[in-house]
């Protein structure tokens, strides 16, 4: 099913190709295209069908829409200097994130902040209020949620800010750009921003007694700090009591000798993992793009 809602974006989208810009069978279609991007993930968490295939393929159908989108718009807006100008400092603080962020964490990140998809949403809509209102009003507010998203990004890309400090925790993503790497869990979590790995990595001593609080509260256990030592799931080195003997996952992984539950043939229809992956879609594209 989820397959299906994605080759309907990619056909909805050829189709606007032939659809004059700004008519009412071109919203017709760059609507139902923008929300099938939304259903084809939802449908393939709750109908437990997700595949590295179908990860594949709706990131193809995204580049479809995207590409046949800027072909209708693009000739038939008048774009003003300014915006140009305004898109292009985002687009170098975006870039300047990156080379930073490489340079403090000598690895390349992204973000998935609210704010990010705040703006994604508001450029699907861009196209929608041009007949209304002048580009340049909602332009500007585009412009300002994506300078806005940017800057954040580059605060937690070159601090990576713990979690739970600023109220973060729930706003935010921090994974390499390369979504499979050696510090992906067997379940498909990241343990580079760990909050454990970090605190050992550091021997931070305050982190490992906010991580042990947190983690006391959460689990209703008595976690100490002394327990919070961990190098990764799946790299050598000590570990946490729990990922070193209690976690099923992680167990069941080593025992199929498995690189990660991506390449087992149980992954779709595990109910240990799926109460990883079912809240955590970073955790099933990365497991999916093994």
């Amino acid at each position: 099913m989820a397959n299906a809602i994605t080759i309907f974006r990619m056909a909805a989208s050829i189709v606007l190709l032939f659809c004059p810009a700004f008519s009412p069978v071109f919203y017709v279609f760059y609507i139902m295209a923008g929300l099938s991007d939304m259903l084809d993930g939802f449908a393939a968490r709750k109908t437990n069908t997700a595949s590295r295939f179908g990860a594949r393929l709706d990131t193809m159908a995204d580049y479809v829409f995207v590409i046949v989108s800027l072909i209708k718009l693009l000739p038939v807006i008048r774009i003003p200097i300014w915006l140009y100008v305004w898109i292009g400092l985002i687009a170098l603080i975006k870039v300047i994130n990156i080379i930073s962020g490489f340079a403090v964490q000598k690895t390349f990140m992204a973000v998935h902040s609210a704010m990010n998809k705040a703006t994604g949403l508001l450029l699907f809509l861009l196209p929608l209020t041009i007949p209304v209102f002048p580009l340049k009003y909602f332009a500007i507010v585009v412009c300002a949620a994506a300078t806005f998203a940017a800057i954040q990004e580059g605060h937690l890309i070159r601090t990576r800010e713990p979690a739970g400090k600023g109220g973060y925790e729930t706003t935010y993503v921090l994974r390499r750009l390369s979504d499979m790497n050696e510090y992906t869990a067997y379940c498909g979590l990241d343990c580079e921003v760990c909050q454990a790995r970090l605190a050992t990595l550091n021997n931070d001593n305050a982190l490992r007694q906010q991580v042990a609080r947190e983690w006391s509260e959460l689990n209703g256990v008595e976690i100490t700090a002394e327990m919070i030592n961990c190098s990764g799931c799946r790299v050598p080195g000590v570990k946490t009591p729990y990922c070193d003997s209690l976690c099923l996952i992680r167990q069941c992984a080593m025992g199929k000798q498995m690189e990660t539950c991506g390449g087992c043939p149980e992954m779709n229809t595990c109910e240990k993992l799926s109460m990883i992956t079912g809240n955590n879609a970073d955790a099933l594209h990365r497991l999916m793009t093994v």
